[in-house]
């Protein structure tokens, strides 16, 4: 496809327009049908300012090389017009006679002026009866370079009742001559200022444009941006090449190669736009049907761009065009489709098509005269080129904020469950809930801890969990869906979500009743408690997802929304520690819930000065009643409740994240304590490590500072594990114990029989002692089944190369059978209860009998 004399239309639509082509014959049909008849020659008076000259010209073909006069002579008809303003590599003549009827007054400067820029040959030669009065040469190949370009026009000079001949002789590969214009010598200057102020503007505008979106591709780079900036650079260039303003800003060399390379750039145009389209579009996810053919679409423009530098246009323009308007239906395809899948600034993208196709329709009105040409009509296309250029800027700006908008609400999205998340309760859902209440006056705030994802994991592994919870999502949404009493919110989206994902592994959803006390939402509760008993099946095995629930009235006169929230995670917090099903939020859980937040308090203030002490309690050598170490224990003495058990204020640590601030206050107080006193070279003391210590990536780093700070050699320090702490983290636990046995310690497993971990870790871990819990000591001499169960790990452990505590003994029937069963340490009240360490010292290491006796 090219250009044609409008400058705006007859060349190329770049992605648009490849119509030309196929329609410019039966268009110029029709104009020849419908135009009036212009009778020649063409009349020019006083009072004339502009004369389009009208279509279809007389035409001669050039079948052998003429000289003008010769030509002058042969006889022109409108039969030939058409096929010369079609692309071939023939010659034509255009035969314009022009009779003046001017007053007295002396001769009057006319001005013939034409907007096509890129014609390879042009020449335009005036008769006055037999004589060659002038002629002048204007084609790309033949004219000379020229210091300041004003267009393509010719001067002639009419006397009184002159008549004169202008002959045209054009050969291009492509575009025609029309439409040429007569203009007074006034009418030619205000032209000429008007095309110097339009384009002056038009260069302006894009090249602002380009810096805007250069500048916003600086700051935020993406390929979308890259792709409009290529394409508007093109584009730049090619209207340089097809108007002719080229020659104001480079070389003339580079305007001349540019005019005559219209081809291949339309070929790099379609390539750009597609590029574009698919990017802006997101058409892998918006339009999957078209990003999957774009490659091979994509693949015919460049070559063709390549091969279109060879051959002459009208030997490519068949192929080009028939490319260039699937081309254009296709990224239409691909805009409509991406809209209708939700993509908004495809709204744009459609749009800038319109204003290019306005102008391009506007041209080729002009070009077969069913338009008067001037300015604006002969530039249509470029003007609307601009435009779509300043629409897809716009169209770039709202993709930005589209996909923000979009971020934000994935932002407000759990991706496991599709369902509004945390943030989207704390940051947009009060914005509805006024909504929400006027419909639904007595709402309910419930609050489900699920639990049984952890076994189904240990049972089939991790990659079912996505399987099950999808399960437990789909029967949820689909029980709530049909129940009157469930309340959706709305998303971001605009979809309706039935409940809420929180962290944690719990949910939130929302339950209307008709009446505002808390024993109406009990039915509602019981129903999805009776949904948990269903099983779901994952991989042919039946598994239950059941979960806890806590339940707030929400109550606007009295509270927040987020304080509701509050007491339904208090209720939850009863219900599992009463270990119910469900419970309603009441005033004394409250009660509970602050008591457990002031202690908080108190014992973080305890952990910064520092008042935790320590306790140590014996460990026996069961074959010669030898003292051969201690287990170190934290204890809390508060200063208004007293005692506070471990077992209250050690879950509340791990849970506030307190715990390794604890464990690393008792290291430092066990250290230093070991560098005080001479201990006999055999004693050592134990202290616990939790799981959440483990998995700290400081703890190795604090175990060596307080060794070397304190001088302790490391056999005098015994690390207490839990075997059900290797679960959390298999890899990084045995990756710790290793460090520790490198470093010189000794290990523990604590409470073994216990936990969870097979054989296979218990020969990783290498441990070098093994604890017997208190719970198969206890009354150990009239159980058989404790009995076996001690004799099994005492047996386990001397096949690993450890050796067992016993802990808890509290009578000599005890001790009497663990003695029989050849267990080698022992601890417990039979000796004595954990002491403050000053105490301990005194009670066991100032004894110069180190033996300790049971009296």
């Amino acid at each position: 496809m090219n250009h044609g004399a409008t400058g705006a239309f007859m060349g190329h639509w770049r992605a648009r327009a490849a119509i030309r082509t196929v329609w410019c014959c039966l268009l110029v049909l029709v104009a020849a049908w419908i135009a009036p008849v212009h009778a020649w020659p063409l009349l020019v008076t006083d009072a004339t300012a502009t004369v389009s000259v009208p279509a279809p010209l007389p035409t001669l073909r050039e079948d052998t090389p003429l000289a003008a006069d010769v030509a002058l002579q042969q006889a022109f008809t409108t039969a030939p017009y058409a096929a010369s303003i079609q692309p071939s590599p023939h010659y034509y003549w255009y035969r314009l006679d022009i009779q003046a009827q001017l007053g007295d007054s002396g001769p009057r400067r006319f001005y013939l002026s034409t907007d096509t820029h890129i014609l390879r040959h042009l020449d335009f030669y005036i008769f006055r009866g037999d004589t060659l009065i002038q002629q002048q040469r204007n084609g790309l190949l033949d004219s000379a370079p020229v210091a300041d370009y004003t267009g393509i026009y010719l001067t002639l000079d009419l006397q009184a009742n002159d008549q004169v001949t202008v002959l045209i002789r054009k050969q291009n590969d492509g575009p025609g001559i029309l439409p040429l214009r007569l203009l007074s010598e006034t009418a030619f200057a205000a032209e000429q200022q008007r095309l110097f102020m339009v384009w002056g503007a038009i260069v302006a505008v894009l090249l602002v444009l380009a810096l805007y979106n250069a500048l916003i591709y600086a700051m935020h780079p993406g390929p979308a941006y890259f792709w409009y900036l290529c394409f508007h650079s093109i584009t730049f260039c090619y209207f340089s090449g097809i108007h002719g303003y080229g020659f104001w800003l480079w070389p003339d060399e580079v305007q001349r190669w540019l005019a005559q390379n219209v081809m291949p750039m339309n070929f790099l145009l379609l390539w750009l736009v597609l590029q574009f389209a698919n990017t802006f579009l997101d058409a892998r996810r918006h339009a999957p049907w078209h990003h999957r053919l774009l490659p091979w679409f994509s693949a015919l423009c460049l070559p063709g761009a390549a091969i279109a530098l060879w051959l002459p246009e009208y030997q490519v323009i068949p192929a080009f065009s028939v490319l260039q308007i699937v081309g254009t239906l296709f990224c239409l395809s691909m805009g409509v489709t991406a809209l209708r899948n939700g993509f908004r600034p495809a709204v744009f993208f459609l749009l800038s098509w319109i204003f290019t196709g306005a102008g391009a329709g506007i041209g080729m009105a002009t070009f077969i005269g069913l338009v008067p040409a001037h300015f604006l009509t002969m530039h249509a296309f470029v003007v609307g080129s601009v435009a779509e250029l300043i629409t897809l800027s716009v169209a770039l700006a709202d993709r930005i904020k589209f996909m923000e908008n979009k971020a934000l609400a994935q932002a407000f999205i759990d991706p496991q469950t599709n369902a509004p998340n945390f943030s989207f309760f704390k940051n947009k859902f009060p914005e509805q809930l006024n909504e929400l209440q006027q419909r639904h006056p007595h709402l309910f705030l419930l609050v489900l801890d699920l639990h049984g994802f952890r076994e189904l994991v240990g049972l089939l592994g991790p990659d079912v969990l996505k399987q099950a919870y999808d399960r437990h999502v789909e029967r949820t949404v689909h029980l709530l869906q049909q129940r009157p009493w469930a309340v959706p919110v709305r998303t971001l989206q605009g979809k309706d979500a039935f409940f809420m994902s929180l962290p944690g592994g719990q949910e939130m959803l929302l339950v209307s009743t008709r009446d505002p006390v808390e024993r109406s939402v009990e039915p509602m509760i019981r129903e999805l408690l009776k949904l948990a008993d269903e099983a779901i099946t994952v991989n042919d095995i039946n598994s239950k997802i059941g979960f806890r629930i806590g339940c707030a009235a929400f109550r606007p006169q009295q509270h927040s929304i987020f304080e509701c929230f509050r007491q339904a995670q208090i209720a939850l917090l009863t219900a599992h520690r009463n270990k119910r099903p469900y419970e309603i939020f009441a005033g004394d859980q409250d009660i509970f819930i602050k008591h457990r937040l002031s202690l908080l308090s108190d014992l973080r203030l305890a952990i910064a000065e520092e008042t935790l002490t320590i306790y140590i309690q014996p460990q026996i050598r069961l074959r010669d009643s030898a003292l051969v170490g201690g287990e170190v224990l934290v204890r809390w003495q508060h200063p208004t409740e007293g005692f506070v058990s471990p077992a209250v204020f050690i879950p509340l640590a791990e849970q506030s994240q307190l715990i390794f601030d604890i464990t690393r206050q008792v290291l430092q107080k066990t250290c230093s304590w070991l560098q005080q006193h001479t201990l006999p070279d055999d004693f050592h003391l134990s202290v616990n490590l939790s799981a959440l210590d483990i998995s700290d990536s400081r703890l190795l780093s604090l175990i060596r500072h307080c060794v070397h700070a304190y001088n302790v050699p490391p056999h005098r320090l015994l690390f207490e594990v839990t075997e059900s702490a290797v679960l959390d983290d298999p890899e990084r636990f045995l990756d710790v114990i290793q460090a520790l046995h490198d470093m010189g310690f000794k290990i523990a497993i604590d409470d073994f029989g216990t936990g969870y971990s097979s054989m296979s870790y218990l020969q990783q871990m290498n441990a070098d002692e093994i604890k017997i819990d208190i719970r198969f000591v206890r009354d150990i001499h009239a159980s058989e089944t404790n009995q076996n169960i001690v004799k099994a790990i005492v047996q386990l452990a001397r096949a690993t190369g450890a050796y067992t505590v016993a802990e808890g003994i509290e009578t000599e029937a005890e001790l009497a059978v663990l003695r029989a069963l050849n267990c080698e340490l022992a601890q417990g009240y039979l000796w004595s209860p954990a002491l403050p360490a000053p105490v301990f010292v005194e009670s066991y290491l100032q004894q110069e009998d180190k033996k300790v006796g049971l009296g």
